[in-house]
């Protein structure tokens, strides 16, 4: 697909993300495959101005991970060859197609192939969050003892939540704060697998309600060795002593839910 250069107009009107997105092929989600990756090349296939400095960037693949699937969106710089970079405010996805939303830094809006460049340090800080929150996912059903169904989640500084569908009554923070920083401490392997429909109810262990999933061709479940896997487009670490420590800030119960808070230290 050749580069689409689309202005708003002299008034700046409106810009609709799924008119950037329209017509445009999905994304290759290179974080999918490898949430370590900090810099990659792609191409600029669409560019729609909003402002005189700022506008939307369809690429046809990123290492950007959209907001979220419980994550904040990623950030970072597109980089061209002639020396013009555009920062890269925040991410989101329409329809499988990721827009990325910015400003022009210097030079002109970068086209044609183009050096992506991740903020690593607020990425890695996200990976270590999203994978204390599956920890603390084991945690929890643990000390309730029983099945529970996940009702939505953030996983980001500077604190994060799991939340569970009913009122689990009164948790034990202590309790929790030792499961999930055994599991830390072990230092377990973290990975992903991609599986059918009809093989998640094998596959899936922890909290979760799979009825809220889309209908999809394939799942990525996120593993954590010996103690769940779950659906999840998240970026996650590798094993989990890169979590740190974990430190359950607080339990909320209201309109028929259970918050679990948590920090990542």
């Amino acid at each position: 697909m050749r580069t689409l250069f689309e202005g708003a107009g002299a008034s700046w009107g409106v810009v609709r993300l799924e008119e950037v997105a329209a017509g445009c092929p999905e994304t290759t989600k290179l974080y999918l495959e490898d949430s370590y990756l900090k810099e990659a090349e792609a191409v600029v296939l669409r560019y729609v101005q909003e402002t005189k400095r700022s506008g939307y960037l369809v690429l046809d693949r990123t290492i950007f991970h959209p907001r979220g699937g419980g994550q904040p969106s990623d950030t970072g710089e597109v980089l061209s060859p002639t020396g013009s970079r555009f920062r890269i405010r925040k991410v989101m996805e329409v329809g499988g197609v990721l827009v990325h939303y910015g400003q022009v830094v210097e030079g002109e809006v970068p086209s044609g192939t183009v050096r992506l460049v991740l903020d690593w340090e607020q990425r890695y800080e996200v990976m270590r969050y999203h994978t204390a929150g599956h920890v603390l996912d084991y945690a929890v059903l643990s000390s309730v003892g029983r099945h529970l169904t996940s009702a939505s989640a953030y996983h980001g500084p500077p604190e994060g939540y799991i939340e569970f569908e009913g009122d689990l009554g009164r948790l034990d923070l202590e309790e929790l704060e030792r499961i999930a920083n055994e599991v830390v401490l072990e230092g377990r392997r973290v990975h992903a697998l991609w599986v059918r429909r009809e093989e998640l109810p094998s596959v899936v262990k922890g909290a979760f309600n799979l009825s809220r999933l889309p209908d999809l061709p394939r799942y990525r479940v996120v593993v954590i060795e010996g103690i769940n896997a779950i659906p999840c487009g998240g970026t996650h670490v590798s094993r989990t002593d890169e979590v740190g420590k974990v430190e359950v800030t607080g339990v909320d119960s209201s309109s028929g839910t259970t918050k679990v808070r948590y920090r990542v230290l």
